[in-house]
């Protein structure tokens, strides 16, 4: 009898081992993928496997589907303090099945579009302030480069989770004043990544 219990006992470790280096190699793959796509991949926070796009026209007044499905990921990026002309220390994509073309938003926090690197307060009009809802089933971004997106993901249970890590991204800096600092928080947040993750 406890021949068979420890046994079981050894099953059990065996299997979650198993469990344990799937989900790495999956994660070193996806990590792969987007290198491929973003040599300034940093930490990858957050995956979907099913997210759709919509984007609000100013025209027509309407939402309009973008030819975009495939998988969400949400990640940190490693920019330059200097490096003006990227200012995005994070981002979300969608790794587009129906065609080439992925489709990604460069996120970056509300405090850091006011702000250059010196700490002088910009234009307004330079980057528009990003924010990010939750409007009956989509997330809803209001981009830096002033349009709206719809981001509609099929498993309900990430919905929240992704408004909450997007809102993090955007918020997470929000007592410190210009892109250096911001910066410094990128490079060494690791303990901050894994509250917010706790978090939602």
């Amino acid at each position: 009898m406890a021949r068979k219990k420890k046994q079981s006992e050894g099953n059990a470790q065996l299997k979650k081992k198993q469990q344990q280096l799937e989900e790495y190699s999956r994660q070193t793959l996806n990590h792969i993928a987007l290198t491929n796509i973003d040599q300034k991949t940093g930490q990858v926070f957050f995956n979907s496997a099913i997210c759709s796009v919509y984007k609000f026209s100013m025209t027509s007044n309407t939402w309009e589907k973008m030819p975009v499905l495939g998988t969400l990921f949400i990640y940190s990026r490693r920019v330059a303090p200097e490096d003006e002309t990227d200012p995005y220390p994070y981002a979300l994509i969608i790794l587009n099945r129906t065609s080439p073309d992925n489709f990604s938003l460069g996120l970056i926090p509300q405090n850091v579009s006011y702000y250059t690197n010196a700490g002088v307060q910009k234009d307004s009009n330079d980057i528009a302030e990003m924010n990010c809802s939750l409007e009956d089933s989509f997330i809803m971004v209001s981009a830096s480069d002033g349009q709206m997106y719809g981001l509609w993901l099929f498993d309900e249970k990430d919905r929240d989770p992704a408004l909450k890590l997007i809102n993090w991204c955007l918020n997470e800096s929000g007592q410190q004043q210009g892109q250096g600092q911001g910066q410094q928080q990128v490079q060494g947040q690791g303990q901050q990544h894994q509250q917010a993750i706790q978090a939602v």
